[in-house]
C-alpha cells in the first residue's frame, strides 16, 4: 500500500509483512509515522488517552483494542462469490425475546437486488447464502436464512439466522457478538484533555472487496443524522471514513466499541432524499441500530416463537462443507 494513501484505506487485521498480527501491529505504526496527518485537531478517547498527543501512535493501539471486535465481522457469500459483510448481535439484544441464539444483521441489498426488494415484493429466499467468521478456517462456515427484513427504500437492513454446523466441523467454532449501544452516537463529544468538544470517531469493520476483515481507524468521523418522518430515533447515520464495495452490511462502532449502525451506502450511493452536508467530502451512510430495534420490536417477528429452520437450509448446512474438504 502507498503510503501517501495509508490512511484513506481500510486496514485489514489478518494480513500483514508476515501475515501475524503482533507484526501487523509494528506495521501500522510504521506507516503512520510515515503519513501526513489528516486529523488536524482530533483530541484523543478515553482508550487512547494513554499514548499522549500523537494521534497516529493512538490509532495503532486503538487498532489492537479494536482486534476483539473482528471475530464477529462476517464475510457473506452466495453461490461461492463474496456479496458483502455482516456482523453478529445477540438475538435478545435487537428484540427477539424469544430467541436465543446470535443472529447476523447485514444490509438488505447485499441479498437482494435493490430494484426487486421495495415494499412488498421482498423475498426472504436466501437458503443459498453462507457466512463465515475468519478467513484464516475457511471451512468454518454457517448456512443461513432471512428470518426478518426491512427493504431497501425502508431499512435496508436483513437479520439472517444462523444454520448450525455438521457434526463433523471442529466445535471451537464460535461466534462472539458484539455488544449494541444503548443510545445513537453524539457527534461531537467533550475533549478528553480539557475544555471544547470534538468529533467522535466511527469505525467501520468489514470485508472492502471481499479481502481480510479491516478497519477504518484514521480519517474517520461521525457527521451527524438523518431522522426519517414516524420514527423516534435517527434513522440514519453519517460517517466520514474510507470504504469500498463490499463493505455494505459491515458493522459501524463508537469509541467504546459498541454497534451503533449498519454501514449501507457510500458517499455516492446516498439515497434516502435527506440531504447531506455536501461541504464534507466521502461521507457515508448507516441504519442505526436503535431504529433496526424500534422496527423489530413493532414487527410480529419479535413476539413469536422462534421460526423453524428449513428443510433446504438444514440440507446445506450438512452437505455443503463436502465441497470445500
Amino acid at each position: 500500500m502507498d503510503r501517501s494513501a495509508f490512511i484513506h484505506e481500510p486496514i485489514p487485521v489478518w494480513t500483514g509483512p508476515d501475515g501475524e498480527f503482533p507484526t501487523r501491529i509494528d506495521w501500522i505504526n510504521a506507516m503512520l509515522a510515515a503519513s501526513p496527518s489528516q486529523q488536524d485537531a482530533v483530541e484523543s478517547s478515553p482508550l487512547e488517552a494513554s499514548h499522549g498527543s500523537n494521534h497516529r501512535a493512538r490509532s495503532a493501539e486503538f487498532f489492537a483494542v479494536l482486534h476483539g471486535s473482528f471475530a464477529g465481522i462476517a464475510r457473506i457469500t452466495k453461490g461461492g462469490s463474496h456479496i458483502g459483510s455482516g456482523c453478529a448481535v445477540r438475538a435478545a439484544d435487537l428484540g427477539f425475546s424469544r430467541l436465543d441464539e446470535d443472529v447476523v444483521l447485514t444490509a438488505c441489498h447485499v441479498l437482494f437486488d435493490p430494484k426487486k426488494s421495495r415494499g412488498s415484493r421482498l423475498s426472504k429466499r436466501a437458503e443459498l447464502i453462507r457466512v463465515s467468521f475468519d478467513e484464516r478456517y475457511p471451512r468454518q462456515s454457517c448456512a443461513c436464512e432471512v428470518i426478518w427484513a426491512s427493504p431497501v427504500d425502508v431499512l435496508d437492513v436483513c437479520v439472517l439466522r444462523l444454520i448450525p454446523p455438521p457434526i463433523y466441523i471442529p466445535r471451537h467454532f464460535e461466534i462472539p457478538a458484539l455488544p449494541i449501544a444503548h443510545d445513537d452516537p453524539e457527534e461531537f463529544v467533550p475533549n478528553d484533555s480539557g475544555g471544547g468538544r470534538r468529533r467522535q470517531r466511527s469505525f467501520l469493520l468489514s470485508h472492502p472487496f471481499g479481502g481480510p476483515a479491516s478497519a477504518t481507524i484514521e480519517d474517520n468521523h461521525f457527521h451527524g443524522s438523518a431522522v426519517r418522518s414516524g420514527t423516534t430515533f435517527p434513522t440514519f447515520l453519517r460517517y466520514k471514513c474510507p470504504t469500498a464495495p463490499g463493505s455494505s452490511g459491515g458493522a459501524v462502532l463508537n469509541e467504546h466499541l459498541q454497534l451503533v449502525g449498519i454501514h449501507r451506502a457510500g458517499a455516492a450511493t446516498l439515497h434516502d432524499g435527506v440531504t447531506v452536508d455536501k461541504t464534507v467530502a466521502g461521507v457515508n451512510e448507516g441504519v442505526s441500530i436503535q431504529s433496526i430495534r424500534e422496527a423489530i420490536a413493532e414487527s410480529p417477528a419479535a413476539k413469536t416463537e422462534a421460526p423453524r429452520k428449513s428443510f433446504l437450509a438444514r440440507l446445506m448446512s450438512t452437505f455443503e462443507p463436502l465441497r470445500t474438504r
